[in-house]
């Protein structure tokens, strides 16, 4: 049988070298283990504009184009962090030639595929103090949310994107709801998360 392209779509905002840690080596490894594919590039789409980070591709080739290999990859791509409102996009007939500008290029089927929530708590870097800016430090603030949520005895990652007016701290876990109280907890306990925003990805 045919080798199938598959697109997995991860809806992560979250930079490169975060990206391998958090999936490329985990989704490489458990591929590697079936023998059933090839990763052929990986990606990151952002504004070029404001660098905000919109998502990460990766294009994989399974061995052949059957419904069982395609359940199997589903399965393995279960197994990692997977953020709400990711998808894995695939044509599910004959793939036309992309080089023939007259082939007709059918629509795709995308597949929602996730098992983790997340939230973006955006820090807010023009409309505060200087003095406020001067004596903060958002790795503090970075190192006492992570060790809020993990007192609650749940896997949880983070990331970070810098834009021109905000720094949004991405967390991801099982509970968006959770996260969300922690994160109101302790805004009020640290100057700098003054005018900081909240908010909800994957749930559009």
């Amino acid at each position: 049988m045919a080798a199938k392209h598959y697109t997995l779509q991860l809806n992560a905002k979250v930079q490169p070298l975060d990206r391998w840690d958090m999936f490329e080596d985990p989704i490489m490894e458990l591929l590697e283990k079936e023998w059933i594919w090839e990763i052929d590039w990986w990606g990151t789409s952002f504004n070029q504009e404001t660098w905000e980070i919109f998502y990460c591709d990766v294009e994989i080739y399974l061995n052949d184009d059957s419904a069982e290999s395609r359940e199997n990859l589903i399965k393995l791509i279960n197994k990692v962090w997977v953020p709400k409102g990711s998808f894995l996009i695939f044509i599910d007939w004959e793939e036309p030639d992309y080089d023939d500008e007259e082939a007709d290029i059918p629509e795709s089927t995308k597949l929602e595929i996730w098992t983790l929530e997340w939230l973006k708590f955006s820090i807010n870097w023009t409309e505060l103090p200087d003095e406020v800016y001067k004596n903060s430090d958002i790795n503090k603030v970075i190192d006492d949310l992570i060790d809020l949520m993990e007192a609650e005895k749940a896997w949880t990652y983070y990331s970070y994107v810098t834009r021109n007016t905000h720094t949004d701290l991405i967390f991801y876990w099982n509970s968006f709801a959770k996260m969300k109280e922690i994160v109101e907890k302790y805004i009020p306990t640290y100057p700098l998360c003054e005018k900081s925003l909240i908010k909800q990805i994957g749930s559009e």
